[in-house]
């Protein structure tokens, strides 16, 4: 049998890798936002508005990477945790 999983530990790092998440896609999506509407607004008096707000996105680009990556996480603990539940019910069930 593996090894007892701490559950509430797990369900705590899940909490918090999904707002984690969560709190990062909604900031880049905001930023994202922002940099175009800087576009909109200054693109054509100040040519060096396009190039930088290119940067925001490609930065804003690898947060989203990151956000998504901190999901994937949560869920494979997720799955983790529930196939502990599982062989803890089949291997319960013997006694």
């Amino acid at each position: 049998m593996a090894d007892k999983i701490d559950e509430a530990k797990y369900d705590a790092m899940i909490t918090a890798l999904n707002s984690f998440a969560a709190k990062v896609s909604e900031a880049s999506a905001e930023i994202q936002s922002l940099s175009s509407n800087c576009v909109q607004a200054l693109g054509e008096e100040d040519k060096a508005v396009g190039p930088i707000a290119e940067k925001v996105r490609v930065c804003t680009g690898k947060y989203a990477e990151a956000a998504e990556q901190a999901q994937k996480i949560a869920q494979q603990m997720q799955q983790e945790l529930e196939e502990a539940h599982r062989e803890d019910e089949i291997w319960g069930s013997d006694d």
